[in-house]
């Protein structure tokens, strides 16, 4: 901001003095009523480009999965899987859990991972934290013969559900599909 207010001191000398060696007056608002109101308009612009932005709307943050969706084939127990956390807005972003859960076709959880992160920080937006996590089947989903993998699990599609709860919780759900 002090840069804008140099520009805006700068350009209220150069036209005082040139109507001052002009033998011209000021305007009658004065050149220090029409910085101020250029400063102002400015600033509003700022504010309301920024709210309709959502940068002023409080601080979030959003999740994306990859790969999107999770293939698992016969004989995969495990499945690691990539989550890029992006922060959105100004604020406090407050952190309580990190909860990741697979749900089977009949909405029950079959797998949970679960951490605790208890913190709570100032967010600007445009940060993005990558982590990696292992998905693993549970022993009821791991069969010891194609055939059977075939009949009871290929063609399936389960959901993974990632969850931070906090001051806002936020979910993302993606496909798990077994071929």
């Amino acid at each position: 901001m002090n840069g804008l207010l140099e520009l805006f001191y700068d350009e209220a000398l150069l036209i005082s003095r040139n109507h001052k060696s002009s033998g011209g007056t000021l305007p009658s608002k004065g050149i220090w009523g029409i910085c101020l109101q250029r400063y102002i308009k400015l600033l509003v612009g700022v504010v309301m480009i920024s709210l309709l932005a959502g940068c002023l709307g409080g601080a979030s943050i959003s999740i994306k999965v990859s790969p999107d969706p999770v293939v698992f084939e016969f004989g995969d127990t495990s499945r690691d899987i990539t989550l890029t956390f992006r922060t959105h807005g100004f604020g406090t972003l407050k952190l309580d859990k990190f909860v990741v859960q697979l749900f089977d076709d009949e909405d029950t959880a079959v797998w949970t991972y679960e951490a605790k992160l208890d913190t709570e920080r100032f967010s600007i937006p445009g940060i993005t934290v990558t982590e990696e996590i292992t998905v693993e089947l549970p022993n009821e989903l791991i069969y010891a013969s194609k055939d059977l993998y075939d009949s009871e699990l290929k063609g399936s599609v389960y959901t993974l559900v990632i969850t931070v709860t906090g001051g806002k919780n936020i979910t993302k759900e993606v496909e798990v599909k077994f071929e």
